[in-house]
């Protein structure tokens, strides 16, 4: 998988479990919280993919990863409480983004950071 492709699946992987998270909150003020930064994840998507297609790089947005559709199955398996299997997809994005950033700061790169 291309770096490119690799960043649009960080976003959309992100904004799939915040939703996840969001539809498992028990009070509606946390449920808010989470479903506003999956907003902030598909938006994420969305510029940075109209950045790649305004650079000339053919890309699409991606279907949530495998990765994350089972961390959200195993989640569930686990009942009431997902976030104890989701918090480990957390860390994951977080050294996703750290991924991300070094890539854009790396010489020869030709685009801007988002």
């Amino acid at each position: 998988m291309n770096r490119h492709r690799q960043h649009l699946q960080t976003e959309v992987d992100a904004s799939f479990l915040y939703r996840t998270l969001g539809e498992h909150a028990d009070e509606p003020a946390l449920a808010e919280i989470y479903f506003g930064m999956a907003k902030i994840e598909d938006s994420h998507a969305r510029k940075m993919l109209e950045k790649y297609l305004s650079q000339g790089i053919t890309a699409t947005l991606p279907k949530p990863s495998v990765r994350a559709r089972i961390q959200v199955k195993l989640a569930r398996l686990f009942g009431d409480q997902p976030s104890l299997v989701l918090i480990k997809a957390g860390v994951w994005i977080r050294n996703q983004r750290q991924d991300y950033c070094s890539f854009n700061a790396s010489p020869g790169y030709a685009g801007k950071p988002l």
